[in-house]
C-alpha cells in the first residue's frame, strides 16, 4: 500500500490508515515531517480506541512531540492503550513509575507493566525490568535474573553503553557467576574483558568466556565465537558455531555461515565417502556405482518417476530438481521453476569428509549419516577415483555425455530470485555434506514424458529430439557403471565407528591424513533454463 492509498484511507476516516499515515508523518517517511500533523493523526484515531493511535498519542504528550508535555494526558491516554495490552504503553507507562514524572513513583507497578510488556518480547521492555532486577527497583536485586534479562535485550541492540558500564561496574560478581557456569554471566564477562569495559583488555580470558557460554547454548556469544574463528580463517569451526547460533534463535549468523561455506567449498579439503548397508559395500568396493535418476530424491519428482522411494526425512527433499527460484512469496507459498532436464540425470552421492588441514585432523561427523547405512568406505584417493570415473564414462559412452562432480552447496534460497542446478539444496540439509557425480546424457535429447508435457508452443520453440526409447540409459530409473576395483584405494569401516572415533580411526589407520585435493567439476556446464515448469510450494 503507497502513500497516496494509506492517505485516503485516513481521509475516509480508518483508525489504522490514521495510525499509519501519523507514524509517516512524525518520522518524516514518504512525506515531509509534521510532528503536529502526526499527533492531530493519532488524535482521530485515539477517538475510535485504535490502541496504537493510544499509545503514540500518549508518547507524543510524555515527549512534547507535536506538542507541549502534559503528562497528565500521556498517563490518560497511555492507560488506554495499556488496557490493550500494546507493549510500547506498558513499557513507556512502566517509566513514568519508575521516574515519578507527573504521577507519585510506584517501583512495584512499573515492575508490573515492564513484565507485561516484556512477556511479547519488547526489548526496551526487557532491559527496563533487567536494570530492575539488577539495582533492586520494585524487586529485590537479583543478579543471574537481571543478566538473562539483559543478554535477551543485548541480543535485540536495546542495551545501551550505559547499561553495559553498569554491569562493568559488578565484574567481581559477574566473574563469579561466569566461573559458576551461569552462561549469561560468562557472556558478559566475555563482552567486559573484549571491549575493556572498566577494565584492561584480555583477549584471552575473553574467548574463554564467551566459548563457555556458547558451549551452554548462549546464542549471542555462539555468533561471536562463530565470528572469531571466521576472522581467523578458520570456517569449519566458524560453520559449526554459526549454524549452532541459528538453530538458537541468533539473528546474526546467517550472512556470515553462507560465506564460510562458500570458503569451504572454493577451498576446502576432503576425503569421500559412500555410506551404504552392508549388503551392497561389496559391490561399491568391486566397483558398481549405482547411479539414480535425480527424480528419486526429490518429493516433488514423484510425479514424474515410476518407483521413486522416499525412505525418510532426510533422503526426501522436494526442491530437488528446482531450476529456479523467483523470489515471489504468495499467499503462503513460495514459486520457483522446476527444470525438467535436471530429472533425468543420474545422480551418485557420497559424503565430503571434511579435513581441517591447519591442524591435520578430521572434522566431526553429523551422527545423522548413519541413516543412509551401517557400512562406510572411505575413499584415501580422491583424484584416482574420480579418475577412474571418467574413464569408465568415456569407455562406456564415447563423448555423447556430460559429467559433473562437486560438491552441493546448501544456499537454495526461496525467497530469492536466482538459478540452481542439481548441485544446489536448500540449508537446512547442511549436515549431509554431500559430493555428487552428475550424469548428464541427454545429447540434444529429450524424454516422451518430458514431450507429453510440453506446451504446443514450447514444443515448437524446442526441436529436440524425442526419446522414447525405455531401455536406454537415457531414460532408464537407474544405471551402474563400473569403474574397476577400488579396494586399493579405500578402507571399509562400520558407520558408526567412523562416527565416534572419526578422527581416531583415520590416523591409525592412514596416519599422516592423506593431502585430500580441493575438487570442483571438470567442464561443469552453465546453469540455465530449459523446458521447465513453474512449481508453488507451501512455506508454512
Amino acid at each position: 500500500m503507497n502513500i497516496n492509498e494509506i492517505e485516503l484511507m485516513a481521509e475516509k476516516g480508518d483508525a489504522k490508515a490514521q495510525t499509519i499515515l501519523g507514524v509517516c508523518y512524525a518520522h518524516g517517511e514518504g512525506v515531509e515531517r509534521d510532528p503536529t500533523k502526526a499527533l492531530s493523526l493519532f488524535l482521530e484515531a485515539a477517538k475510535q480506541n485504535e490502541p496504537s493511535a493510544l499509545a503514540n498519542t500518549g508518547e507524543c504528550y510524555m515527549y512534547g512531540i507535536g506538542t507541549k508535555k502534559n503528562m497528565k494526558l500521556a498517563i490518560s491516554f497511555l492507560s488506554r492503550a495499556c488496557d490493550y495490552d500494546i507493549p510500547e504503553a506498558l513499557s513507556s507507562l512502566g517509566t513514568i513509575y519508575v521516574t515519578g514524572d507527573g504521577v507519585d513513583a510506584n517501583p512495584q507497578k512499573a515492575v508490573t507493566f515492564f513484565s507485561r510488556a516484556a512477556e511479547q518480547n519488547f526489548p526496551e521492555a526487557i532491559a527496563n525490568l533487567g536494570r530492575c532486577y539488577f539495582e533492586g527497583v520494585g524487586v529485590d536485586k537479583n543478579m543471574e535474573k537481571a543478566l538473562s534479562l539483559f543478554s535477551q535485550a543485548h541480543g535485540y541492540g536495546a542495551l545501551s553503553e550505559v547499561a553495559l558500564a553498569k554491569i562493568a561496574e559488578k565484574v567481581d560478581d559477574v566473574v563469579r557467576l561466569a566461573d559458576e557456569r551461569n552462561r549469561d554471566a560468562q557472556y558478559f564477562a566475555g563482552l567486559i574483558f573484549w571491549d575493556a569495559i572498566g577494565v584492561s583488555r584480555d583477549l584471552e580470558k575473553a574467548f574463554n568466556y564467551y566459548h563457555q557460554a556458547a558451549e551452554q547454548g548462549h546464542a549471542i556469544a555462539m555468533f561471536l565465537i562463530g565470528d572469531k574463528f571466521f576472522q581467523a580463517e578458520d570456517y569449519f569451526h566458524a560453520e559449526y558455531w554459526l549454524e549452532k547460533s541459528i538453530h538458537s534463535g541468533g539473528k546474526k549468523a546467517a550472512a556470515m555461515l553462507e560465506e564460510a561455506r562458500q570458503a569451504i567449498y572454493n577451498n576446502g579439503k576432503y576425503l569421500l565417502v559412500k555410506i551404504l548397508d552392508k549388503e551392497w559395500a561389496e559391490k561399491f568396493i568391486g566397483g558398481d556405482l549405482f547411479m539414480r535418476y535425480l527424480g528419486y530424491f526429490g518429493g516433488i519428482n514423484l510425479m514424474m518417476s515410476e518407483d521413486s522411494s522416499i525412505d525418510n526425512e532426510y533422503r526426501g527433499d522436494k526442491y530437488e530438481g528446482l531450476g529456479a527460484t523467483l523470489g515471489d512469496k504468495q499467499e503462503g507459498t513460495a514459486m520457483g521453476l522446476y527444470e525438467e532436464r535436471f530429472a533425468q540425470r543420474k545422480i551418485f552421492c557420497m559424503y565430503a569428509l571434511d579435513i581441517d588441514e591447519k591442524r591435520n585432523v578430521i572434522m566431526p561427523i553429523d551422527p545423522r549419516i548413519s541413516d543412509f547405512g551401517d557400512t562406510a568406505i572411505v575413499i584415501i584417493d580422491v583424484p584416482q577415483f574420480l579418475s577412474r570415473v571418467t574413464a569408465a564414462l568415456s569407455s562406456k559412452y564415447g563423448d555423447k555425455y556430460w559429467c559433473s562432480y562437486s560438491r552441493v552447496k546448501y544456499d537454495l534460497n526461496l525467497q530469492k530470485d536466482r538459478t540452481y542446478c542439481e548441485f544446489n539444496k536448500k540449508a537446512s540439509l547442511a549436515w549431509q555434506r554431500e559430493f555428487r557425480v552428475s550424469l548428464d546424457l541427454s545429447d540434444g535429447r529429450i524424454s516422451k514424458r518430458t514431450w507429453d508435457s510440453m506446451t504446443d508452443f514450447v514444443r515448437f520453440t524446442n526441436p529436440w529430439k524425442v526419446d522414447d526409447d525405455a531401455l536406454s540409459d537415457f531414460n532408464s530409473e537407474a544405471i551402474i557403471v563400473n569403474i574397476g576395483n577400488i579396494r586399493d584405494i579405500c578402507i571399509e569401516v562400520a558407520t558408526n565407528e567412523l562416527i565416534e572415533n572419526c578422527e581416531k580411526y583415520i590416523n591409525e589407520t592412514l596416519y599422516p591424513i592423506p593431502k585430500a585435493n580441493t575438487l570442483l567439476h571438470p567442464n561443469m556446464y552453465e546453469t540455465y533454463m530449459g523446458v521447465f515448469r513453474p512449481a508453488f510450494f507451501r512455506t508454512d
